[in-house]
């Protein structure tokens, strides 16, 4: 309905304040569903924050583990051994042993240095819709806003012009009322 407001009948604005209510009720909704988002998002963040911290404690007890793997590698086998070919073996054995945990806490070292990498760059890219919501959430208060302003000021003009119809009116009835009484 695009009539002006000098020329809209007391229905006419009747009609556009329940449209601009309606509006104005489907923004709450709109700001109710966005406010759950942005929960959501602040937990999701809050979770990724707790792994983060988990991972980063097991990539220092897997360094930890690397460490102690090579200082075992420097220590001498068992004095029991009296022989040096027992001693050698034992001491090939021991390495073999070590060298594949290694690179098994090597590669498991590398899994989880890739898995942060990509939590961080999941966390990175939450923050950036994070502020994509608020952004959005600040234009739609705005215009909340706005919208509640307009409304004030149609159902302003609405209650002066039915006050002047009424005015109008009870001077009409007073001077028929006149006019009937003589």
């Amino acid at each position: 309905m695009d009539v002006t407001e000098e020329n809209m009948t007391p229905t006419e604005m009747l009609e556009k304040i329940t449209e601009l209510d309606y509006a104005q009720s489907q923004q709450r909704d709109l700001n109710a569903k966005m406010r759950q988002l942005l929960d959501v998002a602040d937990d999701d963040i809050a979770v990724l924050r707790s792994e983060n911290a988990n991972l980063r404690k097991q990539v220092k007890a897997l360094e930890k583990n690397i460490s102690e793997a090579q200082k075992v590698e420097a220590e001498p086998c068992s004095s029991l051994l009296a022989d040096d070919i027992n001693a050698k073996r034992c001491s090939e054995q021991k390495i073999q042993k070590l060298e594949k945990e290694y690179t098994t806490i090597k590669e498991h070292n590398k899994k989880l240095t890739t898995e942060l990498k990509s939590l961080q760059q999941e966390r990175d890219q939450d923050k950036i819709g994070l502020s994509r919501f608020k952004v959005s959430l600040q234009t739609l208060e705005r215009s909340m806003g706005e919208a509640q302003l307009e409304l004030l000021k149609r159902d302003e003009v609405i209650h002066q012009d039915l006050r002047l119809t009424n005015q109008k009116l009870s001077e009409q009835l007073e001077n028929r009322l006149d006019e009937a009484s003589l």
